[in-house]
């Protein structure tokens, strides 16, 4: 892996946390799409020496603040999810395990 590849990668997940808070499915599509080939080749190229420690660090925070937003979009939708399943008269409630997942119990 190269400055070059780390700084890529760092650029990628930059616009798809911009498309995730922006709510846009077609750019979420793209950077996620984009983001995917990008690692292929960072695996590729395996760790090379002088790749900077930092800038490793800040591409794996921006992949805690990435997975963040997924967690809570996909939290969101489980709720609205649950809110018109009620509306229609079917109870689902939902709730996390002790992995920090959902568990859904349906009555």
């Amino acid at each position: 892996m190269t400055e070059i590849d780390i700084e890529a990668v760092i650029a990628a997940q930059t616009a798809l946390i911009a498309a995730l808070d922006a709510g846009d499915i077609g750019a979420i599509e793209e950077t996620t799409g984009a983001l995917s080939r990008l690692l292929l080749v960072v695996r590729a190229s395996g760790v090379v020496a002088g790749t900077s420690p930092d800038r490793v660090g800040h591409a794996l925070r921006q992949t805690d603040a990435a997975r963040a937003r997924v967690n809570y979009l996909a939290d969101r939708t489980r709720q609205r999810l649950d809110r018109l399943a009620e509306r229609r008269g079917v109870r689902c409630p939902t709730t996390y395990n002790s992995a920090g997942r959902f568990a859904v119990f349906s009555r």
